[in-house]
């Protein structure tokens, strides 16, 4: 299983991959 850290980190990869920027604040 992969925490939700990492799995955090995959999706603003994945955001950034396509050239949305990523808000922090915002749930993913």
């Amino acid at each position: 299983m992969k925490s939700v850290k990492q799995r955090k980190q995959e999706s603003i990869s994945k955001l950034k991959q396509q050239g949305i920027p990523y808000i922090e604040h915002l749930p993913v």
